[in-house]
């Protein structure tokens, strides 16, 4: 009969462990994520990941994050983790045919597939009970970059901001000298164009770029009318360790604040 009370109050002791834990777990994950594939006007499917915050009321803002030139939505997946953990909704996602690795539908890909792409996400997003009002900002990075601006400078009224991480608007030497064939994805009046766009703008360039040197992306955050380049010191063409971690915290803060 002891036993049995002891396995009982043993059972009892599990359940509440398991009970704890579980609860510990809920609160201290503070994002869902999903896979989400968005069927578009093109007849193409974008495949992606959707985080949203746990908590965050009944609406919350969003970035759709695009990308760069060969890339797939799993560069930009603790791009996604982070912002909703601090509360903001992030879409990370594969352009069609934008690499071999891409899980979105195959087309011939170009500047032009991608904006498309970028619209198809964005119409989708805007008809969500959760986003918040004035609450879509388009982001991208590298060609990603360049395909955020130029989808927001065709729909400057649906965009609330715009955050950019080396856009890549000018063919540099160092494209040049790749081999890659990239003059399809450059639009020859392009900081005409991107200028349309008077909202919010955000940069983010590293100085030792030598895809997308510094100075272009000067040249893009005077074309804005509401831009704030920042700089981060040591980095390449792309963002790594405390810098990547300085960019997250920069983007939450351009969209909270």
């Amino acid at each position: 009969m002891k036993r049995k009370r002891w396995m009982i109050l043993i059972l009892i002791l599990l359940c509440g462990i398991g009970i704890s834990a579980s609860v510990f777990l809920f609160f201290r994950v503070r994002y869902r994520e999903e896979e989400l594939v968005i069927h578009t006007k093109e007849e193409r499917d974008v495949y992606g990941h959707l985080f949203r915050p746990r908590f965050a009321g009944k609406s919350c803002p969003l970035v759709v994050l695009g990308h760069g030139y060969g890339g797939s939505y799993s560069d930009n997946l603790d791009y996604g983790s982070y912002l909703a953990s601090h509360g903001i909704a992030c879409y990370v996602f594969d352009f069609c045919g934008g690499s071999e690795d891409s899980k979105s539908s195959y087309v011939e890909m170009n500047l032009y597939t991608e904006i498309e792409d970028m619209n198809g996400i964005a119409d989708y997003m805007l008809t969500q009970p959760w986003l918040q009002t004035n609450g879509l900002y388009l982001a991208g990075k590298s060609l990603g970059g360049s395909v955020a601006a130029l989808t927001a400078s065709e729909r400057p009224e649906d965009v609330a901001g715009l955050l950019l991480h080396y856009p890549f608007f000018v063919i540099s030497d160092a494209f040049k000298d790749s081999g890659d064939s990239i003059d399809q994805y450059i639009v020859p009046d392009v900081f005409e164009r991107i200028a349309v766009y008077e909202k919010p703008v955000i940069i983010f360039n590293g100085d030792k770029d030598t895809y997308v040197p510094l100075e272009y992306s000067e040249q893009a955050a005077e074309a804005y009318k509401d831009a704030r380049l920042v700089v981060l010191e040591g980095s390449g063409h792309g963002f790594k360790g405390a810098n990547r971690q300085k960019v997250k915290e920069e983007m939450t803060a351009f969209i909270l604040n």
